[in-house]
């Protein structure tokens, strides 16, 4: 910008010019060319100026030929630029540079412009805030900064406790320590979890963070001075106390961890129409007893049946009569097994071998034989054992119809048959109720109680193929009153280890850190009562995850019409659990949660076509219920899954990712990790738990084959860290 403002020179200057030109002649010649006249000066055709920014006049810029003829500065021509002052020496036109006059180079970006040899120039803005991590520019007259995005000036959250994957004990307060790198800008804000964490020097932190029993997601948030943000999620198990890692041929059996109870219309429900009883099943093995096998035969040798000077010897035969009922009472320490058979009548062959001594032959007849057992049951080195204590029968009505001999002589044969037939009928079942009815309730009971058993876990899309663990059953306790029987039993699931990640055991819930008083107790109402343990629940999950059941890898094939709405191709997922999941209901609603942490997930695709990568790391807490549903082929356990509430992804790494793509493939990740691991693969493992069952056929012909007795749930509920299931037996 030209200003006629003469800041060195002033006005006096401009007339000295004046007068200098003058001296020259009133003609404007030049005293040392003699008044001639240059004739070879061309007048210039235009005005050359100086842009903005530039220094010089380049030669071809500058009009050929002399400058003008003048007499005084005033007539000479401006040359456009600021920072020169019109001259005229010798006639001649010609310019002075105006040094410090003030001027506009046109530069937003620099300040007090003024004019230096000629030309206008100004000092740059200094934008430079001294940030190694900013790059600072001017534009358009504003300082911009721009955050250098180099891996040296990132904003990063290291945590360093608790390592990723770990497991830990304790009674709930966890350490939790690392750094906020902030080379960038000062750092803003910093939470875990959304509470607010103060940092030392050097952005060091550690907190003591209040732990759950379970798996416990922290999620770390930061951002700078700069409007930068970083987040990481870490996560770690913590529990009191964790039980050891069995085998499959040796499982880690976790006290207690089983209950059951049989109320007294399970051992006897009046009813022989179907086995869903056990004196159903006892009555048709004693019907089916050969009571004149029980007789001896003879029943009396010579010499042992005598009248005065007369000896029989004596034969029963052609045994017959009905078994009207067998009961079976539960009492205190064991059962009491009884039975009525009416309609009794036996022939009788009785023969004398002296001459004066008469023959007897004819029908023995009772209106009713009873009998009762005393059995008691215990627990003994983990195995049900029943004990038959005593045998008492009782004969009545006894009343005989001779067709031979002398029918007076053998009044003796009644109080026979009331007494001494009795006491041997007695000492028969005595042998034959161990050998027989003892066997059958101690197999039906242990069927449910007592066996090592293999089961499988289905494969899902993805996974290595079908899984088979090993449960394991031991009795440890059997407590017996008119009410029915209970029973606490030891279990334990084994798998053969094939994850690559370490544990130190299962998780053990506990009384939930203190947070959970009281034990639980069966509650006794219901026909059948049966109750696992979370801790099961958990052994289960963690023998999947030990034998690498959770390792799973999905592709298009298994992923199907998913992608399609993401514009996702050529997909390749590899999930790794580093922890083993949890159930629990250690949460502060009390409901029941499946939990996993520190989950890795490494993904390769293509996203509009450009190959991608990403590598991250989910943690999650979902609430689910174990629930009984109605299947055509009955009632079995399944899965429901709930609100997710919490889901933490923490990127590690995202490379050839289009614009809000990696938004896009956190969004598809966590949705399959709520959709194959707990929706299929979780579903799957419960679903697959086995409910005992016997079959009677294997115990002889009492039962026809594929007579099969089982456990049928027909509600689930949660309580005290036991999944109660109460149903009926069928």
């Amino acid at each position: 910008m030209r200003r006629f403002v003469l800041e060195r020179f002033g006005l006096t200057g401009v007339v000295i010019v004046g007068l200098l030109l003058a001296a020259c002649g009133s003609d404007g010649s030049d005293e040392t060319t003699g008044g001639k006249e240059d004739t070879t000066f061309q007048p210039p055709d235009q005005d050359v100026t100086v842009q903005p920014g530039q220094d010089t006049i380049t030669p071809a810029d500058v009009p050929v030929g002399p400058p003008p003829q003048c007499e005084n500065a005033l007539q000479c021509p401006d040359d456009g630029n600021p920072c020169t002052v019109a001259t005229c020496e010798g006639g001649l036109c010609g310019t002075f540079p105006a040094e410090g006059l003030y001027c506009d180079d046109a530069d937003p970006c620099t300040l007090n412009d003024a004019c230096l040899q000629g030309t206008c120039k100004g000092t740059p803005m200094q934008c430079e805030d001294g940030n190694a991590c900013t790059i600072d520019t001017c534009v358009k007259g504003q300082c911009k900064t721009k955050v250098d995005e180099g891996e040296q000036c990132r904003l990063v959250i290291q945590v360093d406790e608790p390592a990723r994957g770990a497991a830990l004990t304790g009674f709930g307060e966890v350490t939790v320590a690392g750094k906020v790198i902030s080379p960038a800008g000062p750092l803003e804000s910093f939470t875990i979890n959304e509470s607010s964490v103060s940092v030392g020097a050097g952005g060091a932190f550690e907190v003591a963070f209040e732990a759950l029993a379970g798996i416990n997601v922290l999620s770390f948030q930061a951002t700078d001075s700069l409007g930068r943000a970083d987040k990481t999620v870490r996560s770690f198990l913590f529990a009191e106390e964790y039980s050891p890692v069995g085998s499959m041929g040796a499982p880690t059996l976790l006290p207690a961890s089983g209950q059951a109870y049989l109320r007294a219309d399970v051992w006897d429900d009046d009813d022989t129409k179907d086995v869903d009883d056990m004196a159903t099943a006892v009555y048709k093995v004693v019907n089916n007893l050969d009571v004149e096998a029980l007789i001896p035969s003879p029943l009396m040798a010579e010499g042992e049946a005598s009248l005065g000077w007369c000896e029989w010897t004596v034969d029963v035969s052609q045994v017959s009569y009905t078994l009207d009922e067998v009961d079976i009472k539960p009492t205190t320490g064991g059962i009491i097994l009884s039975g009525t058979l009416t309609g009794f009548q036996a022939y009788v062959d009785a023969t004398a071998p002296d001459w004066f001594c008469p023959d007897a032959h004819g029908w023995v007849h009772a209106e009713e034989i009873y009998f009762e057992s005393w059995i008691d049951v215990a627990v003994s080195g983990g195995n049900i054992q029943f004990d038959v204590v005593s045998v008492d029968v009782e004969i009545t009505g006894v009343w005989v119809d001779m067709d031979g001999g002398i029918a007076s002589l053998f009044d003796w044969l009644v109080n026979w048959f009331s007494e001494d037939l009795a006491a041997k009928i007695a000492q028969k079942l005595e042998e034959a109720l161990p050998q027989k009815v003892v066997p059958l309730l101690t197999s039906t009971l242990n069927a449910f109680l007592d066996k090592t058993q293999q089961f499988e876990v289905p494969a899902i899309p993805g996974t290595k193929g079908p899984m088979t663990l090993v449960l394991k059953a031991e009795p440890a306790k059997a407590e017996f009153d008119s009410g029915g029987a209970a029973f606490v039993v030891n279990l334990g699931v084994g798998a053969q280890k094939q994850s690559s990640h370490e544990a130190p055991g299962t998780f053990l819930r506990g009384d939930c850190l203190g947070e959970d008083p009281g034990t639980f107790n069966l509650p006794e109402s219901q026909k059948v009562e049966a109750a696992v343990s979370e801790d099961l629940l958990n052994q289960i999950l963690f023998a999947a995850w030990w034998g690498g059941q959770m390792d799973v890898t999905l592709d298009d094939s298994t992923l199907g019409d998913v992608l399609t709405d993401y514009g996702i191709t050529e997909l390749s997922v590899v999930l790794t659990p580093y922890l083993p999941p949890v159930y629990t209901t250690c949460t502060p609603t009390g409901n029941g949660e499946f939990q996993m942490g520190d989950l890795h997930i490494d993904a390769t695709f293509k996203m509009t076509g450009q190959p991608s990568t990403m590598e991250l790391f989910a943690s999650a807490r979902a609430e689910v219920d174990i629930v009984v549903l109605s299947q055509p082929s009955g009632k079995e356990l399944a899965l429901t899954v709930g609100q997710m509430s919490a889901l933490g992804l923490d990127v590690i790494d995202a490379g050839g990712m289009v614009e809000g793509g990696e938004d896009l493939m956190e969004q598809l990740l966590s949705d399959l990790v709520v959709n194959v691991l707990l929706k299929t693969w979780l579903a799957g493992v419960v679903a697959s738990y086995p409910i005992p069952e016997v079959d009677l056929g294997s115990y002889g012909t009492y039962f026809p084959q594929g007579t099969i007795v089982t456990f049928e749930p027909l509600a689930a509920e949660h309580e005290k860290g036991f999944l109660l299931l109460s149903g009926s037996v069928k």
